[in-house]
C-alpha cells in the first residue's frame, strides 16, 4: 500500500468521532444575562451573593481589569460589578446597596474608574484602589 494514502487514511480516521461523547450529559446549562454587561454582572451577582463583606469593582468600559480582577473574585469568592469611567452605574450602585460590603475594591487607575466614583462608593463604604503604572 502507498505511504501517502496510509497517511492521510490513518489522519482522517482520526477526524471521524469513535462513539458518543458523554461530555454533555446531565450537564445543565443555565444563561444568565442582563440587557448590557453592567446589568449581566449585577444579576449574577443577584444568583450567587446573598452578602458579601468585600465587592470588586471594575470598568465595564476596559476590560483589562474586570479580566484580571475575574480570578482575584472567583479566589475570594467576592463578586465583581462593572461601572462606567466617569459616573457610578445605577445597577452597580442599587447591587451595593443590596450587599452592603465591608470594603470594595476599585480595580485600575483614575482613568479607567474616575475620581468621580471612587467618592460616591466612599461616602457609604470604605474604598480601597488597586492599580499600578501600567497593566
Amino acid at each position: 500500500m502507498n505511504k501517502k494514502f496510509l497517511a492521510v487514511l490513518l489522519a482522517g480516521s482520526m477526524l471521524i468521532p469513535a462513539g458518543k461523547s458523554n461530555a454533555s450529559q446531565g450537564l445543565k446549562v443555565e444563561r444568565i444575562s442582563g440587557a448590557n454587561r453592567y446589568e449581566t454582572a449585577t444579576k449574577i451577582s443577584e444568583k450567587y451573593y446573598e452578602k458579601s463583606k468585600v465587592v470588586v469593582v471594575a470598568s465595564g468600559e476596559v476590560f483589562p481589569d474586570a479580566l484580571v480582577g475575574s480570578t482575584l473574585t472567583i479566589q475570594e469568592k467576592w463578586p465583581l460589578l462593572l461601572t462606567g469611567s466617569k459616573t457610578l452605574n445605577e445597577n452597580t450602585k442599587k447591587e451595593l446597596e443590596r450587599i452592603k460590603p465591608e470594603k470594595v475594591y476599585i480595580l485600575g487607575g483614575e482613568s479607567t474608574v474616575s475620581m468621580d466614583v471612587e467618592r460616591e462608593i466612599s461616602k457609604s463604604y470604605p474604598v480601597e484602589r488597586v492599580s499600578g503604572a501600567n497593566r
